[in-house]
């Protein structure tokens, strides 16, 4: 994302057509995870040790391009636009870090990636099936998130981590952030964006007047509800911008995927 650019942009009429909706989600992705400068959570606070033990960083040639999230010792998940195009040998997750500038401080791990596995299904011109999992080399000793039941659905608050600035146009944030945020209903998500192309297999999040949420750099990172991971962040429209929601993978929907690839 860019101060002018929007990650996806209103579309008043979907008289547009499929090609410009492909052309503009494609860019909304590739703005999220593609850029080394790294915008985050806007409207949040700075996380405290071990208060997200799951959150990992995910860096490629050794920059920050997205999140990640441990889900068993030797997996974690994020969006497979964060992986795309790239080798097992290019990137490398991140744990136990508040700060991101010194990984050699105590309790700090940087592991090694042995395979990748994008879902099969997935679509950058629309986003659809945007998940990837992550295999590490050597189990990593710390706690990982719990996943939501197959099919199972949310509303209420919920809390997205992630790195980068606190204002769209800014500069990245020096620690790890979190905000709570409101689950958005899809209908409303659907009529925000003009948009039926958000799918059921994504979840929504926002506040009603903006202010907090995700921004370019937080692809792939987590969306907590009682310290399960329910939502993979996936694209947008801006960074918080009032009534535009952010839009995320849905992990319910692909549990049965994840289970049978970690198994």
């Amino acid at each position: 994302m860019t101060t002018n650019t929007p990650l996806t942009v209103r579309r008043s009429a979907r008289s547009r057509g499929l090609l410009a909706l492909g052309s503009a989600m494609a860019s909304a992705l590739l703005l999220l995870a593609g850029s080394t400068q790294a915008h985050a959570i806007v409207g949040g606070y700075e996380a405290k040790p071990l208060q997200f033990p799951s959150v990992l960083a995910l860096q490629k040639n050794g920059q920050l391009i997205c999140g990640a999230t441990l889900i068993k010792p030797g997996w974690a998940v994020t969006s497979a636009a964060c992986t795309s195009g790239s080798a097992p040998g290019q990137l490398k997750v991140v744990s136990g870090a508040l700060a991101l500038t010194d990984l050699s401080l105590p309790g700090i791990t940087t592991m090694q990636v042995a395979q990748i596995i994008q879902h099969p299904d997935y679509f950058a011109g629309n986003a659809q099936n945007n998940i990837a999992l992550i295999k590490l080399k050597t189990p990593l000793v710390a706690v990982p998130a719990a996943l939501p039941p197959s099919g199972a659905t949310f509303t209420g608050t919920a809390t997205a981590v992630g790195w980068g600035a606190t204002r769209e146009g800014g500069q990245p944030s020096p620690t790890l952030r979190y905000v709570n945020t409101q689950v958005v209903p899809r209908a409303k998500c659907r009529a925000q964006y003009d948009d039926a192309s958000i799918a059921d297999s994504m979840i929504c999040a926002g506040v009603d007047g903006g202010g907090k949420g995700t921004c370019k750099g937080d692809g792939g990172g987590p969306l907590y509800k009682n310290g399960a991971l329910i939502g993979i962040m996936s694209h947008g429209g801006g960074c918080a911008r009032a009534g535009l929601s952010d839009i995320l993978t849905n992990v319910a929907s692909f549990r049965t995927w994840i289970d049978t690839k970690t198994a």
